[in-house]
């Protein structure tokens, strides 16, 4: 078992406390699970992998001047 640690991130339930110091934060587990994705046709999860395989394989911003008509 991974033992809890606790957190004040913005992120994670009662991260203001409702204003009472003392009760602020969460617990949160330090680890992380694998998700893996098929891009397979019939994969439940295949517009999941398509979206992350272009946001990997198309660039974010092109150097490519517009073009004119």
């Amino acid at each position: 078992m991974l033992a809890p640690r606790w957190d004040a991130a913005s992120y994670l339930a009662n991260s203001t406390s409702g204003g009472n110091p003392d009760k602020k934060g969460a617990a949160t587990f330090s680890y992380v699970s694998t998700l893996t994705y098929s891009a397979k046709p019939g994969a439940e999860e295949r517009a999941v992998a398509q979206h992350i395989k272009s946001a990997f394989t198309k660039p974010y911003m092109s150097a490519r001047p517009a073009q004119t008509e």
